[in-house]
């Protein structure tokens, strides 16, 4: 621990500066208690991970924030957000915003999002409506007064089409 002049605490940690990572050795504990070194997978470029993971393309899911809300979604899902009202009913969107995309096999996970144009998901406005009502309570502090609010959020469902993954991409 690193302590500033003003009291503070500061962890440091050491960054590696290797460039080609290597598989890490971590324990795990067997059945009968004893303690065996395993291997962890090796660590993959991004364009061999985006390769293997189009190869198992009919199962591939993608992990996406749409203003700035995480969304887990597979092919042919419906994502029903928050209004976008710069789109019509029937336009094709690209959203690029990924932050993880994989199969049952493999995943490639960005910090915080994966590089643009690695992988693309793109969907079709199906809708705009408002959703299901919400209520919520209100109150006044120190006046005794409490009351219920109603509100229908305008809402916009997205069918996804397709997740097109590069594996020519170039980082």
């Amino acid at each position: 621990m690193f302590r500033f002049p003003c009291g503070q605490f500061f962890a440091l940690r050491r960054i590696s500066t290797a460039t080609v990572p290597t598989a890490p050795v971590s324990a795990s504990v067997s059945a009968t208690g004893s303690r065996k070194k395993t291997e962890k997978p090796p660590v993959l470029p991004i364009r061999d991970a985006l390769g293997r993971i189009q190869s198992q393309q009919p199962s591939v899911y993608a992990k996406l924030l749409i203003h700035n809300f995480p969304f887990s979604v597979v092919r042919t899902d419906f994502i029903v957000t928050h209004r976008m009202p710069d789109v019509q009913v029937g336009d094709v969107i690209t959203l690029d915003e990924v932050r993880e995309v994989g199969s049952a096999r493999y995943k490639l996970r960005g910090l915080p999002l994966l590089p643009g144009g690695a992988v693309k998901v793109t969907a079709t406005v199906m809708e705009h409506s408002n959703g299901l009502k919400q209520r919520a309570r209100t109150r006044k502090q120190r006046k005794g007064r409490r009351a219920m609010r109603t509100i229908k959020p305008r809402t916009t469902t997205l069918r996804v089409q397709d997740i097109v993954i590069d594996p020519n991409f170039q980082n």
